[in-house]
Parts: C-alpha cells; structure tokens; sequence
C-alpha cells in the first residue's frame, strides 16, 4: 500500500466515482479503478460496491 493510493481511496470515497477522482487527481479513471484494485487486492478485500452510476 502506498500513499497515491489512499489518496486515490479518499477521492473515489469523496466523489463517488472513479472518474470524477481521477479528474480530480488529472489521471484517467482507468487509471484510479487499478489503483483501487491493487489496493483492495493487498487488503484482500472490497472496498467499493461498484453500480453503473457509481461507487
């Protein structure tokens, strides 16, 4: 775990989405969702409950 990736967890946390953080931190929403996989796959567990419309 390092700390782009808690930032990245507080961002998608804060806007709901994995695009709009990844605006927020001028990277691609691609780029955000690995993050938060790699994250979620060190932890060995969900983070998010990903919808159509969101997280």
């Amino acid at each position: 775990m390092d700390f782009n990736q808690l930032q990245t967890f507080l961002r998608v946390s804060e806007y709901g989405s994995f695009t709009k953080a990844g605006e927020q931190s001028f990277i691609s929403g691609t780029a955000v969702m690995k993050q938060i996989n790699r994250l979620e796959a060190e932890l060995n567990l969900k983070l998010f409950v990903r919808t159509a419309t969101g997280v």
